[in-house]
């Protein structure tokens, strides 16, 4: 069961008008509903979810967003031998405890495509907790505080605090000046940069979180890389183009960012689980090799400012 890769509108409409019967007496497709289905209800249910999927997938890349950047993973894919049976097993398994039942059919198919994959353990077991207390997975936030290198607490779309730590991305084998200068890169990107003159009088980048390789790392906490967003930085008071000092980017990769200019290393750390393509990460050795020992424009700037 590949996920669709093109899709017409005549798809489309006929999947949804055969489900509109099923819409209008469930609102929210979640385990509750999901229960109620007969055997050829859920498969339908199913092609219909695959549909909506793949438009989404196809809109999100004609529209230049995060599916479509570097780290494009489908996380809906499933095995080649997958079947409508083995993914619903799982839904019936998973809907047939009553804490699950919130937990909107969207959120069961991750699972479900983690489940059926077998590659993390730790991803299926910390969403579900997370989507049982009706949590979102976190795609965007502010800086609360700069716990190491790679840790940082974040203020998330929800309003909660959370952890993250970046993936690839280690404080080992650096030295303490090596590390205060990661420090205040960090500081500067996530709190001085922003889409105009105002970014000097209102402190706090926009960033979003975006998922490479797991979700949760070997503690529980969220593992996602920092996407930056802005054109913009203050620095001594003074908004300064990004472009000027070579970023040519409105959303860049700190992690990407912190690597190619050598004041961090790679963190080869992997999970057996990992399928073959995720293993190795190549863009970030690529990065790592190609830029080590070359600092930019932009962090000159930062570490040569009375701000810093």
């Amino acid at each position: 069961m590949k996920t669709l890769k093109t899709l017409t509108l005549v798809a489309i409409f006929s999947f949804l008008t055969s489900f509109s019967s099923l819409a209008d007496e469930c609102k929210i497709i979640d385990g509750g509903c999901w229960n109620t289905l007969k055997g050829g209800e859920k498969v339908l249910t199913l092609k219909t979810f695959q549909s909506g999927q793949a438009a989404a997938y196809l809109q999100a890349s004609i529209n230049d967003n995060t599916l479509s950047d570097l780290f494009t993973r489908n996380r809906y894919e499933l095995p080649d031998k997958t079947t409508y049976k083995d993914v619903i097993d799982y839904l019936d398994k998973l809907y047939s405890f009553p804490i699950n039942r919130n937990i909107e059919l969207s959120k069961g198919m991750l699972l479900s495509a983690i489940y059926l994959a077998d590659n993390d353990t730790n991803d299926r077991i910390g969403l579900l907790r997370e989507f049982r207390e009706n949590h979102e997975i976190p795609t965007s936030g502010k800086l609360q505080k700069i716990i190491d290198v790679n840790h940082l607490i974040l203020k998330v779309q929800d309003g909660r605090d959370i952890e993250v730590t970046l993936p690839r991305i280690s404080n080992a084998e650096i030295s303490p000046e090596i590390k205060a200068d990661a420090l205040s890169i960090i500081q500067a990107l996530l709190t001085k940069v922003g889409y105009d003159d105002k970014v000097c009088d209102e402190p706090n980048t926009n960033i979003s979180l975006v998922y490479p390789l797991d979700f949760l790392d070997d503690e529980g906490r969220w593992r996602a890389d920092i996407k930056i967003q802005g054109s913009k930085i203050c620095l001594d008071g003074t908004p300064i183009s990004l472009s000027e000092l070579g970023i040519s980017s409105n959303k860049f990769s700190l992690a990407l960012f912190l690597l190619g200019n050598g004041v961090l290393k790679i963190n080869g750390k992997n999970d057996p689980k990992w399928s073959q393509d995720v293993k190795f990460g190549a863009i970030f050795y690529d990065v790592w090799e190609n830029n080590e020992g070359k600092p930019k424009e932009l962090v000159k700037a930062i570490l040569t400012s009375g701000s810093r």
